[in-house]
């Protein structure tokens, strides 16, 4: 995994295509291929001008920190997602021609990038509330983000980047920890971490480093993507 500036080019461009990958924020995720953008979860804890590049968009599920209509202003990007994702962009106004839903198991290819669709349902936040639907999404078979939940890649051994959750109401720090064990040999990525202050970032992010002594961990910086 190279970090790289954000717009700086890959230096071997005559090697093997690059995944040029940038955290937009919060659990907001782009993904740069062959000059194509997917951008997954912009929601209202993220910087949405990548969209505005993007030919596509996927979303986990409908809670505003992973979707807002507005993030999709100024955008042609067609959008992927649970249904509940796309009647709440219906409501807003959104051409129904931009959405597809997408259901646990589908598999399809957007902006250059396969994709699949895995697990059902929000991680539980408390028994009164109801259950949202929620994909986690398994891109080109190894960058693996789950959205709102823990659900495990159908083959985590397969995982090489693992974008994971360090802070909700839905989660508890053991929780994070087991999800990447179950992944043995990706590099971690975290995310969902915009309702953390600084001093609480450097306190998870240790914590988690602890536990998982020895595996990848890397954050990446506002200005930075990392290259897979």
């Amino acid at each position: 995994m190279i970090p790289t500036a954000y717009g700086e080019k890959n230096a071997d461009s005559e090697g093997p295509i690059v995944t040029e990958i940038s955290k937009l924020g919060h659990s907001s995720i782009a993904l740069e291929k062959d000059g194509r953008v997917l951008v997954i979860d912009p929601g209202n804890l993220s910087e949405h001008a990548r969209v505005r590049e993007a030919e596509a968009v996927i979303v986990s599920h409908k809670h505003p920190d992973h979707i807002v209509p507005e993030a999709l202003e100024g955008s042609d990007a067609m959008v992927w997602g649970p249904q509940e994702v796309i009647d709440v962009l219906l409501d807003a106004g959104i051409d129904k021609a931009r959405l597809t839903v997408v259901s646990p198991g589908d598999a399809f290819e957007v902006a250059g990038f396969a994709v699949t669709a895995f697990g059902d349902q929000h991680a539980l936040v408390h028994p009164t509330m109801p259950p949202l639907q929620n994909n986690a999404y398994l891109v080109d078979e190894v960058l693996f983000h789950p959205g709102d939940s823990f659900t495990t890649a159908p083959d985590p051994a397969s995982v090489t980047t693992l974008f994971t959750p360090i802070a909700a109401p839905w989660l508890k720090l053991a929780e994070t920890i087991d999800f990447v064990k179950a992944h043995p040999t990706a590099v971690v990525v975290p995310i969902h971490d915009a309702i953390l202050s600084e001093s609480g970032i450097a306190i998870t992010d240790g914590a988690l480093q602890r536990f998982i002594a020895g595996r990848p961990y890397h954050r990446i910086g506002g200005s930075e993507t990392m290259s897979v």
